[in-house]
Parts: C-alpha cells; sequence; structure tokens
C-alpha cells in the first residue's frame, strides 16, 4: 500500500506531527491499480449492501474509503486536507455514502477539482421536512455535483427538483450482494418461511399483512424474529442476515409504497432462499422472471401460492426455482459485476460531459 510520508509533504498539516491512524476500511493504493480511476470514498461501517457496494467500489479503484470512525477533526473536517495528505494528487472522483453522523459536518470540496457524486438512497429524505432530511438536502444543495448514483431511477426526477439541480445526470446502480457474504450455507432449514424487516405503518402494508397472515395460520412454520443482530448488536448485518435466510425454505420481500426494489429482492435468493415477493417494473428490467427466479404474489394470490409452493409435495418445483434464483444473482447481481458496468456508465458521462466543454469552450 502507499502511505505518504506526513512529514515529506510541502505543506504539512499542523499542529499534528503524524499522520493519525484512524480506521480505514478499505485501501486500493497500489502500484497496480494506478491505472484505475481514482476516488475517495466516504462511507459506513454499517455491513449492509451500501458497505459491499463501497467495498467493491474500492476494489476497482484507485482509492481509500473512509468512515464516520475516521480522525476527520484533525483535518478540521476538510476533504481537501484530507485528499492531500492521503493521495499524491487529487482523485477523479469523490463518491459520497451520505451518513448523518459526519457528512454534513464536512467542507472543503470547493478547494479541489475532483467530480462528486453522491448516492442517493431514499428519496424522502430529499423531500421530507424533518431536521436530518433538511440537513442532508442543505449538504447536497451546497455542492458542485457531477452527478447522482441511485438504487431507484422512478425517484430522479423527485431527488433533482428537490435539490432544485434539474439537470442533474443521474446513473442507476440497483443493489447486489457480495457472494462472499450471501451464500446458501448447505444446512438444514428449519424453517419454512420468513418475512423479516420494518413493519412500519403506511409504508410496509404488505409486509404487515403478510407477516400478520403468517403469524395466525398453522400449516407454515415462521421465523418468529423480523430483524437479526450482527456483530456488535448491529442492525442491517450482511453475516447475520445470511445467516438468518439459511434457516429458511423461503422469505417475502414487498417493494413497500415507495416501489422501491429493496435489497432483500437480491439477499434471499443468493442466500439460497426461495424468493416470495411483490413485482416491481426495475425487477422486470434487472431480469428477474416470475416462476424462473422468484414467485410473484400479491395481496390477493400470496397466501395461496405459498401455500402451494411450500407444500412438500411441490418440493421439486420450489427447488428448481430457489436454485436458480440463487444462480441468476449469483452471476448477474454481484457487486463486482455491477461495480464494472457503474464504472463503465461513469465514463461514459465523464466522456460526454468533456466533450461538451470542448465544444463551448
Amino acid at each position: 500500500m502507499l502511505f505518504p510520508s506526513f512529514l515529506s509533504l510541502k505543506n504539512p498539516l499542523k499542529p499534528q506531527k503524524k499522520i493519525p491512524f484512524e480506521p480505514i476500511v478499505f485501501d486500493n493504493r497500489q502500484e497496480k491499480t494506478r491505472d484505475k480511476p481514482s476516488m475517495l470514498i466516504l462511507s459506513s461501517t454499517k455491513r449492509n449492501q451500501n458497505y459491499y457496494r463501497d467495498q467493491a467500489l474500492s476494489q476497482q479503484t484507485y482509492s481509500i474509503a473512509i468512515t464516520e470512525q475516521f480522525d476527520f477533526i484533525t483535518f478540521q473536517w476538510d476533504v481537501s486536507q484530507i485528499i492531500r495528505i492521503y493521495f499524491d494528487k487529487e482523485p477523479e472522483w469523490i463518491f459520497i455514502n451520505y451518513i448523518a453522523a459526519y457528512t454534513p459536518k464536512l467542507i472543503g470540496f470547493d478547494k479541489i477539482n475532483s467530480k462528486v457524486i453522491g448516492f442517493v438512497g431514499d428519496h424522502y429524505n430529499f423531500t421530507d421536512n424533518s431536521e436530518a432530511a433538511l440537513q442532508k438536502q442543505a449538504f447536497f444543495k451546497r455542492l458542485s455535483l457531477f452527478a447522482m448514483v441511485s438504487a431507484y431511477p422512478h425517484t430522479n426526477n423527485i431527488v433533482a427538483k428537490a435539490l432544485e439541480k434539474e439537470n442533474l445526470p443521474f446513473i442507476h446502480l440497483a443493489w447486489a450482494i457480495d457472494p462472499h457474504i450471501f451464500y446458501d450455507l448447505g444446512k438444514h432449514r428449519k424453517y419454512d418461511i420468513a418475512c423479516m424487516g420494518a413493519m412500519t405503518e403506511g409504508k410496509y402494508p404488505f409486509r404487515r399483512q403478510v407477516r400478520e397472515w403468517l403469524e395466525i395460520q398453522k400449516r407454515l412454520k415462521l421465523f418468529k424474529k423480523k430483524r437479526v443482530k450482527g456483530a456488535n448488536k448491529s442492525d442491517h448485518d450482511g453475516i447475520a442476515f445470511n445467516q438468518a435466510l439459511n434457516q429458511c425454505r423461503a422469505a417475502f420481500t414487498c417493494a413497500s409504497v415507495m416501489q422501491y426494489t429493496l435489497m432483500k429482492y437480491f439477499e434471499i435468493p443468493a442466500a439460497g432462499t426461495l424468493l416470495f415477493a411483490e413485482e416491481t417494473a426495475d425487477l422486470k428490467k434487472l431480469g428477474f422472471r416470475d416462476h424462473i427466479h422468484y414467485i410473484k404474489v400479491t395481496p390477493d394470490n400470496f397466501q395461496q401460492k405459498m401455500l402451494h409452493y411450500l407444500n412438500p409435495s411441490k418440493q421439486h418445483l420450489a427447488e428448481d426455482i430457489r436454485q436458480k434464483g440463487m444462480k441468476f444473482v449469483q452471476e448477474k447481481h454481484s457487486w463486482p459485476v455491477r461495480i464494472e458496468d457503474f464504472l463503465a456508465e461513469l465514463a461514459l458521462l465523464d466522456n460526454g460531459a468533456k466533450h461538451i466543454n470542448d465544444k463551448t469552450s
């Protein structure tokens, strides 16, 4: 790894006398990666798909990824000072996975020429009036953004309008999985079905309907937990969720009232668990096929379909869909594949922007 000496720099930060050895979750600054896009990745320690996405992004770039555990105070929260210490020249890109605990405190973006791209997450954080949402909106409004990255493209116009940047480019980066985290453990599955996740009233009506029925019916053995905790009692832990899914023959997810193609659409089949799910427009575009990779259900037929496919007499049908769904997600929707496509699209967008600038200059 290339770690520039603090004292060898022309303008060392003061009053520090050495580089603080704060956690850098991913560091891919190697000679063999110098020909790759250079990037500072602002990430999080929470081990959900954002973390695994950022890990794959780091592996395919000349980059470091830092989190809320980084010693930002030493650098006066100034990204330009962080870059000066950890890169021998400005990176081409800064990728921002917004984390409320530290991201809005960051400054210095106007001092550098790195192109800034931000990840949207839930679009309602750009329209709500809560203090946290308003803080996120204010942060992105003050940046000169090159593009935004979104897992839910049907919300792009809403976000662009909220940011008052209606010509802002968006890149679709759907959720995916790390095949080393989500996979079939080959163990006995003692539960028939799981229905996990938030049960927020007004946001997940279909999930609440399914969960309520599963809790009162007697024919299917339900995995009782709604959430599973990972290391250090953390929520949204990939390893813990994969272990939970591997105890179940099947699992359900909905798209919420926002019609999001959530992480669970990829995590459930990747774990070798039969997916019962609400269909979304993006799911079809991503190649998911009903009765081939998953089983499409609606509020009117989910009971019938779950009882049918989880009946022991139909095990061969369920097993065929389970196997095909697992293979499909592992091969087509892994983070290494997704990030390779993302970087190619980013390069095309960048080249197009340069072409426009050349013509107007």
